[in-house]
């Protein structure tokens, strides 16, 4: 991405760009992402901020919102993994539900020093990152999804045995890494009470997965939730 400075009084600024183009004032950035981690610095010191790169796909904002802290993110894709990786982040999360024809591509990242990590939400899923893994000698880290609101993907927290049975498929062979959410319903919520109780369901239902994980025996070392509408909501 270009970022040559554009002054907007100045129409002759514009006189050559080439469109598609994407113009960002980058003093909002910064600003939007300075109260999103002055808040959690507020209600959640000791947890980790892992932004979602899917909609920049710059990796010049990732410098920007990463400043000054771990570089950790989330993406959608693997050519968002593999572009950020070669700017030197290397703790990412594929948070989109793998499928077998995407494993060669995430254990070559992982094999090139990328700690990343992938989601899925199904015992027959669960089972082939397991074959995988083991064929390959090289445990892939994995996150069970959990579905808290019913928007799109992921396991209800509801259903103790199918999240017990993915975990124990994916233990025999890859690595059993935790579990996530997203509140993807947040992003139609049209009033604050809406987004705030979003935010609980997400702490809900990702702490009562990692529990039944847990009672049944599991390691459950990473508990993850977030989305952007709830990001300044979650207390």
């Amino acid at each position: 991405m270009m970022t040559e400075p554009i002054n907007p009084q100045n129409l002759a600024d514009f006189a050559d760009l080439q469109t598609p183009a994407l113009l960002l004032d980058l003093s909002i950035v910064d600003a939007n992402t300075a109260r999103l981690r002055q808040h959690l610095a507020r209600v959640a010191p000791d947890i980790l901020h892992r932004p979602h790169l899917k909609t920049a796909k710059s990796t010049d904002i990732a410098e920007h919102v990463l400043a000054g802290q771990r570089r950790a993110i989330t993406v959608s894709t693997l050519r968002e993994a593999e572009e950020f990786a070669a700017i030197g982040i290397n703790d990412i999360l594929f948070a989109v539900g793998i499928v077998p024809s995407k494993l060669e591509r995430v254990l070559a990242l992982r094999e090139a020093g990328i700690d990343l990590k992938i989601i899925v939400d199904n015992v027959a899923m669960a089972k082939e990152i397991a074959r995988f893994s083991r064929e390959k000698s090289s445990p892939i880290p994995t996150l069970i999804e959990i579905d808290c609101d019913g928007h799109r993907s992921g396991v209800k927290s509801s259903d103790a045995a199918m999240i017990a049975a993915i975990a124990a498929s994916l233990e025999d062979g890859a690595e059993m890494a935790g579990v996530m959410t997203h509140a993807g319903g947040s992003y139609d919520a049209s009033s604050a009470a809406q987004i705030a109780r979003a935010a609980t369901s997400e702490v809900t239902e990702i702490t009562r997965s990692a529990r039944i994980l847990r009672d049944a025996g599991f390691e459950v070392p990473i508990v993850s939730l977030g989305s952007t509408p709830t990001a300044l909501s979650v207390q």
